[in-house]
């Protein structure tokens, strides 16, 4: 693994079994350095063995049982028991413990970055906590992170991210408003005194929160990317294993096709599947380059992700066939409506004004007429999008031609 890299290795709480200089068994963590023989619990001095090495019960270093709660010894020159320091890094946020015997079991998955309030200094001095291995995932991924912060996209996701959250269903006035509601029915003793509060969720605006959370998960497929690509170009001796896992990102992914089924959002659904393929697809391909073939739960893990992600590409097909077929019946539905309106308005300004004028397009196809001579004189805007329409001097502006078809069709009513 490079220097500096966030450890993913599992902490051990065993006391370590090396010796002392002195002879007495080391009385610090596997995994850490041994420290001086001035540590040592027994020819320590006085003043080392009245350390307060538990930060709860506040017992001095010399009545700690080594084997059951080994100590830490920091670089600053203090002395705490594994158990009350852990809790003061907050170790549970960042590995599944198990419960029978409070041992670290795997690393939990996060596509949160860390901040750098999470690498705690030391309880006693403040001093910096870096040099010690047990912590380095921590505070060597807590640095890292807000180094990274300095980089265009990270700030961009960050951004992204708030806006995410800001436009979630929680946020929305409807549901707010319910929640309120809710709470005061709550507190009442007689629930007829105040009326519900029900709307339904086509009410809720959650299209900007769709598109927010996709954007942010293209944003991570990015920086994965770019990860992935700067190991690739690596020199070999240099290069240490690339461990991935991007639960937590497919894990969004599917909360966003949730929501978008829900609320029928078909594009936001449909993008959130293929991103959810991508994350599997880039993972294989890491998992089958760095790791051995002959590891079969790895190759079922691979093979379980290929054909979940194949799946989901099918649906995404489903839908794409699905909304061309509606939008095909859609387009002619508008079309014969269209047609009648068309015929109306000729047939209303026929009997106002004698005549249509000449029929024109704007660069976006939507009808306008010029009347009097049928020329075009003055300019102004389409009200349908708003691109320039009309002219000047009997010259049409940019981007507007004679619609042919609607004058063969209606130029002859007149009144």
């Amino acid at each position: 693994m490079p220097c500096a890299a966030p450890c993913t290795w599992i902490p051990c709480s065993k006391r370590c079994d090396k010796t002392l200089s002195c002879g007495c068994r080391c009385p610090s963590v596997c995994g850490e350095e041994c420290p001086d023989a001035k540590y040592c619990q027994e020819h320590g001095s006085d003043d080392i063995k009245a350390m307060q090495a538990d930060l709860l019960t506040f017992t001095p270093y010399k009545d700690i049982d080594l084997d059951i709660d080994p100590c830490i010894f920091t670089a600053c020159g203090h002395i705490f028991t594994i158990d009350s320091l852990d809790g003061t890094m907050g170790m549970q946020e960042y590995y599944e413990v198990n419960l029978l015997t409070g041992n670290y079991v795997r690393l939990k998955t996060s596509a949160e970055p860390f901040s750098i309030k999470d690498a705690k200094p030391c309880p006693e001095c403040r001093a910096s906590l870096r040099n010690l291995a047990r912590y380095g995932r921590i505070v060597r991924r807590a640095l890292l992170d807000e180094s990274a912060k300095k980089l265009t996209m990270y700030k961009i996701i960050n951004e992204v991210a708030y806006f995410f959250h800001k436009l979630s269903k929680d946020e929305q006035p409807y549901q707010r408003v319910h929640d309120l509601v809710e709470m005061v029915r709550r507190k009442n003793t007689s629930l007829d005194s105040v009326a519900e509060f029900e709307f339904s969720s086509e009410e809720l605006q959650l299209r900007e929160h769709l598109q927010a959370g996709n954007l942010l998960i293209r944003g991570y497929l990015i920086l994965f990317s770019d990860v992935i690509s700067v190991h690739k170009k690596t020199l070999v001796g240099t290069q240490g294993t690339l461990r991935v896992d991007f639960t937590a990102n497919r894990v969004l992914c599917e909360e966003l096709v949730a929501e978008a089924a829900q609320s029928k959002s078909i594009y936001q659904e449909a993008e959130a599947q293929v991103l959810w393929a991508k994350f599997a697809a880039m993972e294989c391909s890491i998992l089958e380059t760095e790791y051995e073939a002959e590891d079969l739960g790895l190759q079922n893990h691979v093979d379980l992700l290929k054909q979940n992600a194949i799946d989901r590409l099918n649906t995404v097909e489903e839908i794409c066939t699905q909304q061309e077929k509606t939008s095909k019946a859609h387009s002619d539905l508008i079309r014969r409506v269209s047609c009648t309106e068309m015929r109306m308005v000729v047939t209303v300004m026929a009997k106002e004004f004698g005549g249509t004028g000449h029929w024109y397009r704007c660069v976006n196809g939507h009808p306008f007429t010029v009347g009097e001579c049928g020329m075009p004189m003055q300019l102004a805007r389409c009200p349908e999008c708003g691109a320039g329409v009309g002219g000047q001097s009997h010259r049409s502006t940019e981007g507007v031609t004679q619609a042919r078809d609607i004058e063969e069709r209606f130029g002859g009513l007149a009144l």
